[in-house]
């Protein structure tokens, strides 16, 4: 029998939610123990070219209060499909057009569930078949937002962090796939 304590590594979608709001608070935070390869290095980059005052250490990431603003050059996401959703997210709640870049496996995978659903929040999206390269611009307003329940809970995820930006009234409601509408 194997013993002693165990450190589950944590799940990309999990550290990037994580990201997200530690971007948010007004106060200092930390996440710790996060993924470190390459493509998940991606999100705290692009949250640090949209202007978050980040210092990545061993055992964590460090985030201090500050404003996000529209980034310069394009928010590279690399091989992450993860990161090119939930930094088009972040970025939706820009007035200027901000533009999403990847590497050519990101070309071939299209998120349109979230592309569709950011457009009923008002923001512009463009994309060649829901893939990257896309830009999205930000007129975001309340809405009544339907996704079908098949898709995956990072989408949700996205959805919800951008409503967050907005005014009530506004829902997210998650449909059977068959009652989703064209």
């Amino acid at each position: 029998a194997l013993r002693g304590p165990v450190a589950p590594t944590a799940s990309r979608g999990g550290a990037h939610r994580a990201y997200r709001l530690a971007s948010r608070v007004t106060g200092p935070s930390v996440v710790r123990c996060p993924l470190r390869a390459a493509d998940d290095d991606a999100p705290v980059l692009g949250l640090h070219r949209l202007g978050a005052r980040t210092e990545t250490g061993e055992t964590g990431v460090r985030f201090q209060p500050s404003t996000l603003a529209p980034p310069v050059e394009p928010l590279d996401c690399r091989n992450a499909g993860t990161t090119l959703r939930f930094m088009a997210a972040t970025a939706a709640r820009f007035s200027v057009p901000v533009r999403l870049i990847g590497d050519e496996s990101l070309s071939r995978r299209t998120s349109a569930p979230l592309w569709e659903a950011l457009r009923r929040l008002g923001v512009q999206v463009e994309s060649k078949g829901g893939c990257s390269p896309i830009r999205v611009q930000a007129h975001l307003r309340p809405d009544h937002v339907k996704l079908p329940s098949s898709v995956s809970s990072q989408l949700a995820a996205w959805i919800a962090l951008a409503l967050h930006f907005l005014d009530p009234p506004y829902t997210l409601r998650l449909v059977p796939p068959c009652s989703f509408p064209p």
